[in-house]
């Protein structure tokens, strides 16, 4: 039961490793593209100084053809970008969180009072590897690596 459990606390380790440098460079990625969702007030304002132009170009054809703000199409695609990485950035840190949990529970799991006697530290063994199982622990880990 122990070395099953040193087995997993490696395991989870490794995990936590991969999910803060997976999160670190996705939030570098985060940073950059985020900044793409919001509208340039550069573009608008040159936007709106060549509908007015136009305008002023020609003030008795009403009718003139202004062309739309090229900002609106690529927002759809840079908000499904960030869509992805956010996704991405929470599933990641999810994980993170999980393999917290699991250490901590693996670290009191393998804790025996040492008040006990040792027929009852193997009856608390035996009632933690029920627990074990009953919670499906073995099959946590091969979830936390999708």
């Amino acid at each position: 039961d122990k070395e099953r459990c040193e087995v997993w606390k490696e395991e989870v380790e490794n995990i936590l490793l991969f999910a803060a440098l997976f999160s670190a460079v996705v939030t570098a990625f985060v940073i950059d593209s985020y900044k793409a969702l919001r509208p340039d007030p550069n573009d608008t304002i040159i936007y709106l100084l060549s509908q007015i132009a136009t305008r002023l170009d020609n003030p008795l054809n009403a009718s003139t053809i202004i062309p739309p703000n090229p900002n609106i199409s690529n927002s759809s695609v840079y908000l499904r970008v960030n869509v992805f990485w956010f996704t991405s950035l929470v599933l990641s840190l999810s994980v993170a969180i999980i393999g917290v949990v699991v250490l901590q529970w693996l670290r009191e799991h393998q804790q025996y009072p040492e008040s006990m006697t040792p027929r009852d530290q193997f009856a608390l063994c035996r009632m933690r590897s029920k627990g074990l199982e009953a919670w499906h622990v073995p099959q946590i880990f091969p979830i936390l690596l999708l």
